[in-house]
């Protein structure tokens, strides 16, 4: 464990929308089963390198409905606005590297917000993790799904604003087993 970083958050992070395709791309997982990804992004477990020439280096995200949080994820990728961006690479932090997210919405989307067609697609940028949990100050547990960060990383987080993100301290010395049904947090038995 990193003596810096004394305390750690699992976020459960906001849903507003769903990974997309990008046109003419596609991708090979980085993982043992070197799956077509059809396009995907590739999985955000770590930052791609020189070696992994076949990846997209960018990921497009599809929003289904408005968000508020400065902070928004889909299938294990996680996106952030621009003022959020700023406030991290003021403390240059590890385990993250940042991608061009494009964005797009859904007829969901437009559903969902009244039809109004003067909506225009937010600027995001993507959170390519690759740190390791309560080492660094970013990482991911339980498959990729869910991001833990460090408390100097969520305060930034917290203070550029959000609404329906919620953390929930991640305890280092259980691991990854801190979440129940549903992502709720498990009582700890004595």
């Amino acid at each position: 464990m990193n003596p810096t970083y004394s305390k750690f958050f699992a976020l459960l992070v906001e849903v507003a929308g769903h990974i997309g395709e990008l046109p003419g791309r596609t991708a090979q997982a980085p993982g043992p089963t070197g799956q077509a990804l059809g396009g995907h992004a590739p999985p955000p477990s770590r930052a791609p390198t020189t070696s992994d020439s076949a990846l997209v280096p960018s990921v497009h995200y599809i929003l289904d409905d408005s968000f508020s949080d400065c902070i928004i994820s889909a299938e294990g990728v996680f996106l952030i606005n621009d003022a959020l961006k700023e406030k991290l690479l003021e403390i240059k932090p590890t385990g993250v590297t940042f991608a061009e997210a494009h964005v797009s919405m859904s007829e969901q989307f437009y559903d969902n917000t009244g039809n109004n067609l003067d909506w225009v697609a937010p600027h995001l940028n993507w959170l390519i993790v690759d740190g390791t949990v309560a080492v660094d100050d970013f990482g991911t547990a339980l498959g990729l799904y869910t991001l833990v960060v460090s408390a100097r990383v969520w305060e930034r987080i917290n203070a550029t604003g959000v609404s329906f993100c919620r953390a929930v301290e991640y305890d280092i010395t259980s691991g990854p087993g801190f979440l129940g049904p549903f992502g709720q947090p498990r009582q700890r038995s004595k």
